[in-house]
């Protein structure tokens, strides 16, 4: 028998109202009728008394309710545990550190989309840190991270190198300047990352060890927030280049500030060595590469 018939009959048999049962199952009454019909005829009992005032349950209806409800149930429970288990065995999940995102263009996903239909990406923004260890506890199944990765807990593939330096409006003053320094960035309003991200503290660290000392305002870890503030040309931000990469307008640019320090930014996907590729992870992880590799020699990355 249907199982939705059942569902249907479920439905009748609470309401005890054919029109009122329809309507909440968007059919036409008609359409219903002859479902309970079937349902009957299937079963060989009569489940409804029809009256003038509606459906009165026969007493065949409210034994068989229980059963139906419990059959309901298992089906149920059944088909998500299958739905869950394919979408597992669909799924790629990738956890990055935030700054991480604004580098995936819309092509990345685009294009990767209409070549595997069959795969889900799942990315997960977090810290260079968690992105670490969720990787070891086997709740992803890659990991983007910065520097300061140890080699001998990790299978790792280099992605790219950013370097250092500041996002301004392309109307800010700094931006007609041909080389910007530290003392030209001393008295602006700038937006950090927050300190909670270490890779992002570790490289104002060779700065501030210049004795410099900049006007930090707001620490952010929103990056559109941050882009939005950059559009008024009242503040900078200080951060890693991503502009080979990222989806950004031509309202902002960033530029260099060779003084800053040698900070900058290799980013790494690692693996689990303890860990088989499914084909679906090996298929990600090579798109994933090939993409990089692909944005570098387009845009004449200087590794």
């Amino acid at each position: 028998m249907n199982v939705k018939y059942l569902s249907y009959f479920l439905i009748v048999y609470k309401l005890c109202n054919l029109s009122k049962a329809a309507e909440e199952i968007h059919i036409s009454r008609q359409a219903l009728g002859k479902i309970i019909a079937e349902v009957e005829n299937t079963l060989g009992k009569q489940l409804f008394t029809r009256t003038t005032n509606g459906l009165i349950p026969t007493p065949t209806a409210k034994e068989i309710v229980p059963h139906v409800q419990k059959l309901l149930d298992e089906y149920s429970s059944m088909f998500n545990s299958n739905l869950m288990e394919n979408l597992k065995e669909r799924k790629v999940t990738v956890c990055t550190f935030d700054a991480l995102t604004q580098v995936f263009s819309n092509d990345f996903f685009d294009q990767f989309i209409g070549s595997h239909p069959d795969i889900v990406i799942n990315m997960e923004e977090t810290t260079d840190k968690a992105a670490k260890e969720q990787l070891l506890l086997h709740n992803c199944d890659f990991s983007i991270v910065s520097d300061a990765v140890d080699y001998t807990a990790f299978n790792y593939t280099w992605l790219f190198y950013a370097p250092y330096g500041i996002y301004i409006s392309k109307d800010h003053p700094l931006a007609q300047k041909e080389s910007i320094s530290c003392r030209d960035i001393l008295t602006e309003k700038i937006i950090g990352k927050t300190q909670k991200l270490s890779y992002y503290m570790r490289d104002l660290d060779l700065v501030f060890r210049k004795g410099q000392s900049f006007n930090f305002i707001l620490e952010l870890t929103n990056n559109g927030v941050t882009r939005n503030l950059i559009k008024t040309g009242k503040y900078i931000a200080v951060a890693w280049d991503y502009t080979l990469f990222a989806d950004l307008d031509d309202s902002i640019i960033f530029r260099s500030v060779p003084d800053m320090g040698s900070g900058g930014m290799n980013v790494y996907l690692i693996e689990n060595p303890n860990t088989r590729l499914t084909d679906k992870q090996a298929i990600f992880k090579n798109y994933l590469i090939d993409w990089f590799e692909g944005q570098r020699a387009d845009k004449n990355h200087q590794i």
